[in-house]
């Protein structure tokens, strides 16, 4: 099953790292360039996280914050999920 499907933080769009391994992903549209975007992780490194602020960056989104804690940090602080 989808980690996704599994719960995520509320208004999250599923766009994996991996979805930028060849540049920009056509769901990134989904992003609204005048809202903030929290970008977290789960099991990946934070180094691949830096290079897809990088990109979000040079695509014109501005308001970008990485969560150093994790997706697992979010749900253990006891924060809402979606599913």
């Amino acid at each position: 099953m989808d980690d996704y499907a599994n719960g995520h933080i509320p208004y999250a769009v599923n766009l994996p790292a991996s979805a930028f391994d060849d540049g920009w992903p056509d769901d990134v549209e989904l992003l609204l360039k005048e809202m903030t975007t929290l970008i977290y992780y789960d099991d990946a490194t934070l180094g691949k996280f830096r290079k897809v602020e990088s990109i979000l960056s040079k695509y014109g989104i501005e308001k970008i914050m990485i969560m150093e804690e994790s997706y697992q940090g979010w749900e253990a602080a006891g924060f809402d999920l979606e599913y």
